[in-house]
């Protein structure tokens, strides 16, 4: 049989373990909420890099109309003829 002093002991055991439970629900809960933020900003962080992706490919595709129309403008200076001091196209 148990003792007042033994009961009292295994009492203030059960309220220190008993705090310590909610002490560690309490930070599971806030490890959750974290986790939840991180996982939200890593999927911003996901869709900005799809979308600068996209902004990559269409900004190549604009750079490389604007290169060959610059070499199209280029190719077109050897039809130049020189006519006195002017310099006039060559139809």
């Amino acid at each position: 049989m148990l003792t007042s002093l033994q009961l009292d002991e295994a009492t203030a055991s059960l309220v220190l373990k008993t705090s310590t439970i909610s002490e560690l629900e309490t930070q599971v809960g806030e490890l959750k909420v974290s986790l939840n933020s991180i996982t939200a900003d890593l999927e911003a962080a996901r869709q900005n890099f799809e979308n600068a992706k996209l902004a990559k490919a269409s900004t190549d595709k604009v750079l490389a109309e604007a290169r060959d129309a610059l070499v199209a403008s280029q190719g077109d200076g050897h039809k130049l003829e020189q006519v006195s001091d002017e310099v006039r196209p060559n139809l």
